[in-house]
């Protein structure tokens, strides 16, 4: 059972995994995205994290542009999906906003350690000498 969007005037909300699934990707991917700062903004309510759709698709029309895919120009077309009856079954995931999400994780994760790496070392130096 889903739950309603929040509805602020003109701009409905959704939850964090109606925000994965509008996007095709896994609510743990969002989470990471949202935890490395590189992923749509969110809009905290009561401690949960909340999504404008129009966030999420331009979010979606960003990585698309960054690797030259457009919906317009090529044969990738998004679909969104569509709850089905069965709740019980995975939503369907889009190949391509998984594989780019998933390289926006790990440039960040790598970036992130790299200077911290250059940090401790530049600490480790004055601290020994």
């Amino acid at each position: 059972m889903m739950s309603q969007p929040i509805a602020l005037p003109h701009r409905p909300m959704l939850t964090a995994n109606e925000a994965a699934r509008h996007l095709g990707v896994a609510r743990g991917t969002l989470l990471g995205l949202a935890i490395l700062r590189i992923g749509p903004r969110a809009i905290p309510v009561n401690r949960r994290r909340h999504y404008r759709r129009e966030e999420l698709d331009r979010f979606r029309a960003d990585l698309l542009q960054a690797v030259g895919v457009g919906d317009h120009d090529t044969p990738y077309r998004h679909r969104p999906a569509v709850p089905g009856p069965d709740t019980d079954t995975a939503p369907p995931r889009d190949p391509l906003l998984v594989l780019l999400t998933r390289q926006a994780i790990r440039r960040r994760l790598i970036l992130t350690s790299l200077w911290g790496l250059l940090g401790a070392g530049g600490l480790a130096s004055l601290i020994l000498f």
